[in-house]
């Protein structure tokens, strides 16, 4: 005697498969894009909070410029205080404590800083 049995055919399972490869297809890159994107913004938050701290240094410790600029290390605002000790490159690692900030002084007497987040 045969039984009635319940499942589910090859053909089944083989359609199953191919929707959800085509589903991984399509999304996979989107998902890339949007977390890229995201380190692209925490990066560019990161950059502007490092500016704003050496401005701040600039200003505090009275830093006189022997020109119109003037550079100090992602290490010179973590040992004043301005910064914690390690910082998270939003695109992968630790920022290196050489990183370079450099510091640019208008005929005005505003400062402006600049550093690159690799």
């Amino acid at each position: 005697m045969l039984k009635n049995k319940k499942a589910f055919t090859l053909v089944e399972l083989l359609a199953v498969i191919i929707i959800l490869g085509i589903i991984l297809v399509l999304a996979v890159p989107r998902i890339t894009t949007m977390i890229n994107k995201s380190r692209d913004k925490a990066a560019d938050e990161l950059k502007l909070l490092i500016e704003s701290a050496a401005e701040k240094y600039v200003v505090f410790e009275e830093i006189t410029f022997t020109g119109t600029t003037h550079t100090i290390t992602l290490e010179t605002l973590q040992n004043a205080g301005y910064l914690k000790t390690s910082i998270k490159n939003p695109r992968g690692g630790d920022l290196s404590t050489a990183t370079v900030i450099t510091l640019t002084k208008a005929s005005n007497g505003d400062i402006t800083a600049e550093v690159t987040i690799p």
